[in-house]
């Protein structure tokens, strides 16, 4: 299956990523976080266990990106849901 992805992403905390897959379009929130040794790790929380690293931002960023298409594929064969429901809440700190 051919992809094309693009991924406006501005912040570290995480952003708004576009994966089009043949004619479906569909849009994935990510996280972006570095951890003690420097790696970047990235995270899809609509697909679960669907995350990956780099050794900088823009290659962590390329890797969601494959992992992404990669899990919806296999999802998609599996007959399992492509996504999960995730939420946005507010809570006082």
């Amino acid at each position: 299956m051919g992809s094309v992805v693009t991924y406006p992403c501005s912040c570290i905390t995480g952003g708004i990523f576009t994966v089009k897959l043949e004619k479906n379009i569909m849009k994935f929130q990510i996280t972006i976080d570095r951890d003690e040794d420097g790696v970047w790790i990235v995270e899809c929380p609509a697909i679960p266990g669907c995350i990956s690293q780099g050794n900088t931002r823009t290659e962590a960023i390329e890797n969601i990106t494959e992992a992404i298409a990669l899990c919806l594929e296999v999802r998609a064969e599996q007959g399992t849901a492509l996504t999960i429901e995730t939420r946005q809440l507010e809570v006082a700190a």
